[in-house]
């Protein structure tokens, strides 16, 4: 896709994960963003290094680079029709 941007870069032989993309990412926990807090982001970027999955994940304000152990759930994004 032209134009777009990463938000993490893995050094080595890092691999895409075998998901469909954009898709909604449910955290453990919450992730502190700025002033509020969220545990439900969009996934744009999914990488694979030495068995490990770490994800790029847009909120309202913010981007955060999100590590798979942190993960709930990973869901279909179903836009609105």
């Amino acid at each position: 896709m032209k134009g777009l941007k990463a938000i993490f870069s893995l050094e080595g032989e890092a691999k895409l994960v075998d998901i469909k993309l954009p898709a909604w990412i449910v955290l453990k926990k919450d992730v502190s963003t700025n002033d509020y807090v969220l545990r439900r982001g969009l996934i744009f970027q999914a990488e694979e290094l030495n068995g490990k999955k770490q994800y790029g994940v847009l909120y309202p304000r913010d981007l955060k680079t999100i590590k798979e152990d942190e993960v709930l759930r990973i869901e279909a994004y179903e836009p609105w029709k």
